[in-house]
C-alpha cells in the first residue's frame, strides 16, 4: 500500500547515518543489509529457564499458548478447531487440545465447547504450569507481523512443535528445521497424529528444538550478539566520534527479565 511504502521510505532516511542497527529477523536484515552496520538481534523467550517435568510417554496432550486479544491468534484457534482437530481426533479420540493464555479464551471457544478432547485452561501465573504434561505445541498463525514468540517458547520448555509456515517465517534454519510446518489441514493433522503415535519421534524432535533455541535465541545469545556488534564497532570506528567509542567501550549488555 501507500501508506506502508511511506513508512519504509521513512525508516530507511531516519536510519541513514546510525552508527548500527539491530533487526529481529532474516526477512528485516534483508531489507537493512545496504546500511553500513546492521545485524540480526532477534526476539527471545521471556523466561530463560524452562525446566518441567517431562511429559509421560503415553500422554497424548497438544498445547496451544496464546494471547487471545491478539486476533491472529483468536484467528489460528478458530482455524485448527474446525478444520485440524476433528482429524485428529477421528485417529486419535483420547488426545487432548489445552489452550493456555490471557483473554476471553471460553467464550471465544465457546461453539466449539462440545468438541472432544477441549480444555480451556486459560490464564494461568506460571506459564510453565500450562507446557506442563503436554506432548506436542502448536502455532497454528496464518497471519500478523513479527516472530511467533510462541515457537520459540515452546521449543525451550523441551517440546516438539507444529506449526503454519506463517509461524516459522524469521526464524534461524535451525529452528525451522526442528518443526514441522504444515499449511493445509490435512498435513497439520497429519503431522499431529504421527506425534502423538511416537514418544520417540517427539523426544527428538523436542532435543532438536532445544538446542536451535539455545545457540540463537537464549538470553547469553542474545548477550553475544549485542557485544559482538558493539565489539566490531569499535573496532572499526567507523564513523564514530571519541565520545561514543569510549561509551561503547565501558558498554555491559544484561537482559534480565
Amino acid at each position: 500500500s501507500v501508506f506502508i511504502s511511506r513508512v519504509k521510505k521513512y525508516l530507511l532516511a531516519s536510519l541513514e547515518g546510525i552508527d548500527h542497527s539491530w533487526v529481529a529477523s532474516q526477512d528485516d536484515y534483508d531489507v537493512l543489509r545496504h546500511l553500513s552496520s546492521v545485524s540480526i538481534l532477534p526476539n527471545v523467550p521471556f523466561q530463560d529457564q524452562t525446566d518441567i517435568a517431562p511429559p509421560p510417554d503415553d500422554g497424548k496432550t497438544v498445547v496451544y499458548v496464546a494471547s487471545e486479544g491478539h486476533v491472529p491468534n483468536r484467528e489460528g484457534a478458530l482455524w485448527f478447531l474446525k478444520e485440524v482437530w476433528p482429524l485428529v481426533i477421528a485417529e486419535v479420540p483420547d488426545a487432548t487440545f489445552r489452550v493456555v493464555g490471557i483473554g476471553k479464551w471460553a467464550m471465544t471457544l465457546a461453539p466449539f465447547k462440545d468438541l472432544p478432547g477441549l480444555d480451556v485452561m486459560g490464564f494461568v501465573e506460571d506459564i510453565a504450569d500450562g507446557y506442563q504434561g503436554a506432548n506436542i505445541a502448536i502455532s497454528p498463525i496464518n497471519d500478523g507481523g513479527g516472530t511467533k514468540i510462541k515457537v520459540l517458547e515452546a521449543m525451550s520448555f523441551g517440546l516438539p512443535v507444529v506449526s503454519t509456515p506463517h509461524s516459522l517465517r524469521g526464524f534461524s534454519d535451525g529452528v525451522v528445521q526442528a518443526a514441522i510446518g504444515a499449511g493445509e489441514p490435512s498435513a497439520f493433522a497429519k503431522a499431529l497424529i504421527a506425534l502423538l503415535k511416537n514418544p520417540e519421534q517427539r523426544r527428538a524432535m523436542a532435543n532438536r528444538g532445544r538446542i536451535a533455541v539455545d545457540e540463537t535465541y537464549s538470553h547469553a545469545a542474545f548477550d553475544r550478539s549485542v557485544h559482538e556488534a558493539v565489539r566490531k564497532l569499535v573496532t572499526s570506528g567507523e564513523g564514530v566520534d571519541d565520545d561514543r567509542k569510549t561509551a561503547a567501550r565501558n558498554t555491559h549488555v544484561t537482559l534480565d527479565t
